[in-house]
C-alpha cells in the first residue's frame, strides 16, 4: 500500500554460497582452476599446462589427480605449470582443496610458485604442512591436523601490511609479520612438483593426492573471505 518500506541489503565482499564456477568469488581473483578435465583458467587469462594430466572425482565436480606420482625424483610424474604472472611479491592469496589417500612422503610439493618470488607449500610425514616464503619469514612447519582420507581446505594469505596467514578448514593455524618478499629467483610456477630452475624438477606430490578449486588472488583475503571459500557449495 506504499507504506512500511524495508531496505534490502546484500554483501559484496562475502557473497552467498553456491558459486563454485564464479571467477571473482568472494572477491576479484586472478585465476580459478576447477580441473574439470582441463587445467585452463575459468577466469580466462592464465591457462595452465598439464604434464601427464589425470582427473577423477573432486570436492566439486572433478579434481586434478596426482595418484601416478611416487616419492622418486625420476620417472613419470603428473604436475601442472602456470604463467609467470601468477608469482607475486606481496598481497596475494591461494585457496584450494586437497585430498590424499595416504600422507605424502618427505618434501612432497603442493604448490611451488618460483618465478621471480619463491613461495611454496609442502605436506609430508616429517613437517605436516610446511610453508616457505622468500623474504625474511623463512620456513615454518605447521602441525595442522591435516590427515589422509578427507578433503581439506587450505588458504594462504600474504599481506604487505600484516604478513602471512595459513588457514586449514577455516581455522588460522599460523601467522607471522613478514611483510616483504625480496629477492629474485628463476624457475617455474607449478602445482604437484617443485622446480627451482626450469630443468630441476623434484619432490612430486604423492600419497594419492588430488587438488580441486584452486584460486589465485592478487590481494590478501580477509578472514570473512576465507570463511566464504570454506563454505562454498556447488550451485
Amino acid at each position: 500500500d506504499g507504506a512500511g518500506w524495508f531496505a534490502l541489503t546484500s554483501s559484496v565482499s562475502v557473497p552467498q554460497a553456491g558459486t563454485t564456477g564464479a571467477c571473482n568469488y568472494p572477491t576479484t581473483a586472478m585465476a580459478l582452476y576447477q580441473f574439470n578435465d582441463t587445467v585452463n583458467d575459468t577466469c580466462l587469462n592464465y591457462n595452465g599446462t598439464g604434464v601427464n594430466p589425470a582427473y577423477s572425482t573432486g570436492n566439486f565436480g572433478k579434481a586434478f589427480d596426482f595418484s601416478a606420482n611416487t616419492s622418486s625424483y625420476t620417472g613419470t610424474s603428473s604436475y601442472i605449470t602456470y604463467p609467470a604472472a601468477l608469482s607475486m611479491p606481496n598481497d596475494w592469496s591461494w585457496s584450494f582443496w586437497i585430498y590424499a589417500t595416504s600422507t605424502p612422503t618427505q618434501y612432497a610439493t603442493i604448490v611451488s610458485f618460483y618465478n621471480g618470488y619463491n613461495n611454496y607449500l609442502i605436506w609430508d610425514t616429517s613437517f605436516g604442512l610446511y610453508m616457505y616464503t622468500n623474504g625474511g619469514g623463512g620456513s615454518t612447519g605447521i602441525s595442522s591436523g591435516i590427515t589422509a582420507g578427507s578433503w581439506f581446505h587450505i588458504a594462504w594469505t600474504k599481506s604487505s601490511a600484516t604478513g602471512n596467514k595459513l588457514y586449514v578448514n577455516n581455522v588460522e593455524k599460523y601467522s607471522d609479520s613478514t611483510t616483504t618478499n625480496a629477492g629474485t629467483v628463476s624457475g617455474a610456477n607449478s602445482i604437484g612438483m617443485h622446480a627451482s630452475t626450469g630443468s630441476n624438477w623434484g619432490y612430486p606430490l604423492d600419497g594419492g593426492c588430488k587438488i580441486d578449486q584452486f584460486r589465485v588472488f592478487q590481494s590478501a583475503l580477509t578472514t570473512d573471505q576465507v570463511t566464504a571459500l570454506y563454505n562454498e557449495t556447488a550451485p
